[in-house]
């Protein structure tokens, strides 16, 4: 039976990660290095921390990270106000059955809180759920399964009642360590046989999770 269900933002609700590469490419040109808008792939679902230290690794202990983080939001934003906020396909419907099944709903996003909260309201979809789990709320992020244990007792929800959505790698594993059923709904990244062996499902939208949830046997 599943309780409740927890969804991860960008790139999953929100076809935001498209708009993520354009803004690291800019922000690479901007701040001077070129390696930049490569290492987002390995970022994707990671939050402050996991990204402070590996751009450190990576680019150096001098990468100016709080000046890239003060950009990011920058560029984002205003791109987001001039092209407006996209839905993922199947996302409101998806939201729809789980308000009239009275399953529970969550975010769980490595975004901080902040931009997410107000991406979400300005997605007009604030109001389906019952809790928002934002990256700077655990001290652990993506792939740690921190953010969506945190989620799961916010919803009074044991994790094996639980479904978590994602379309990166490391939010697939965060859902599995945290004893949660991963279904992943690829996105820019396809997935490998890791993702195959640690998911309950992967389909193509979020349209298909309802079927899943039929199959399985929502609260009612």
């Amino acid at each position: 039976m599943i309780k409740a269900v927890v969804f991860d933002m960008d790139g999953l609700m929100f076809d935001t990660e498209k708009i993520g590469i354009r803004t690291w490419k800019t922000l690479s040109e901007e701040l001077g290095y070129p390696k930049l808008d490569g290492l987002i792939f390995t970022c994707f679902g990671t939050n402050h921390n996991f990204k402070r230290k590996y751009f450190a690794e990576v680019l150096g202990e001098d990468f100016p990270y709080d000046t890239f983080c003060k950009r990011e939001v920058e560029v984002t934003c205003k791109t987001l106000e001039e092209e407006g906020i996209p839905h993922k396909k199947g996302l409101v419907e998806l939201l729809e059955y789980l308000k009239n099944n009275s399953i529970k709903c969550a975010v769980a996003t490595s975004t901080p809180q902040h931009p997410a909260v107000e991406h979400i309201k300005n997605a007009g979809v604030y109001d389906y759920f019952d809790a928002i789990i934002t990256g700077d709320m655990t001290e652990n992020g993506k792939p740690a399964p921190d953010i969506y244990l945190k989620a799961c007792c916010d919803l009074g929800v044991e994790p094996k009642y639980a479904m978590g959505l994602e379309d990166s790698y490391n939010g697939v594993r965060a859902i599995y360590s945290a004893g949660m059923k991963p279904v992943m709904i690829p996105d820019m990244v396809s997935p490998d046989e890791e993702m195959e062996s640690k998911c309950f499902a992967i389909k193509e939208s979020l349209l298909d999770v309802i079927d899943i949830i039929e199959e399985i046997g929502g609260e009612k």
